[in-house]
């Protein structure tokens, strides 16, 4: 999900919107977006077999990733995203990538009643959670803060953001993918799960949930597609 929407935690309001993106690949038109697939966002998890090479295409973050039932006055704009690289997944559940990385800019502008319910959380306090999120994310560059008082602007800029790490072992279950990469004998680090969908050629690595709707039925919501070809 969003840095905007892990560190505010106003809600993610998923349960008030169906599944698939919708307009998931609008932000293409925007400077700095990297054009998505055309199915990019609309592709609930499926599984299959994800064994081979794999080129990134592409990948969109979804209406839904930044709808806030809760915090109706905040804004939120995507002002970088892309996705590069490769990833090899072999048949004896290793993995390897090539440049598999990501670069994001957003900014998020909300008013004080948009922070944690029940709580003296100030704008100071996020600006401190985004800088200590950016430093831990292993982005190669990257940069956050927050500003102000009635209204607290939250901007983020990472670049070279590793997605799963370089290599290790990987674990499906369902339609679900999990990695785990140990850079070192002593450090190791877990990726995921992902959920997934192998189809029509194109693999889907995908930040999902299920949620209820005000039917009472349950619904899978995209927050997140990144896309990728078989070579």
């Amino acid at each position: 999900m969003t840095l905007a929407g892990a560190l505010l935690n106003c809600g993610s309001g998923a349960g008030d919107t169906g599944s698939g993106a919708g307009d998931a690949g609008s932000g293409a038109r925007d400077a700095g977006i990297m054009p998505a697939p055309e199915s990019c966002g609309t592709v609930d998890p499926c599984g299959g077999d994800p064994t081979g090479t794999w080129k990134v295409l592409g990948g969109c973050i979804t209406p839904a990733e930044v709808d806030d039932g809760n915090c109706a006055e905040e804004t939120f704009k995507l002002t970088t995203l892309s996705y590069t690289g490769t990833v090899t997944f072999g048949p004896n559940m290793t993995y390897t990538t090539s440049a598999f990385t990501e670069d994001r800019g957003e900014i998020a502008y909300f008013p004080s009643a948009c922070l944690p319910p029940n709580s003296d959380e100030t704008c100071a306090d996020q600006d401190m959670a985004y800088k200590l999120f950016v430093k831990g994310s292993g982005s190669a560059t990257g940069s956050a803060g927050c500003a102000g008082s009635t209204t607290c602007t939250c901007t983020v800029s990472e670049t070279g953001m590793p997605v799963i790490g370089d290599s290790g072992v990987y674990s499906i279950q369902g339609t679900e993918l999990t990695f785990r990469s140990s850079p070192s004998p002593s450090t190791t680090y877990t990726y995921g799960p992902f959920s997934y969908c192998v189809q029509n050629g194109l693999l889907h690595l995908i930040d999902a949930a299920t949620t209820i709707d005000s039917m009472g039925a349950e619904m899978t919501v995209v927050y997140e597609d990144i896309v990728a070809q078989m070579e």
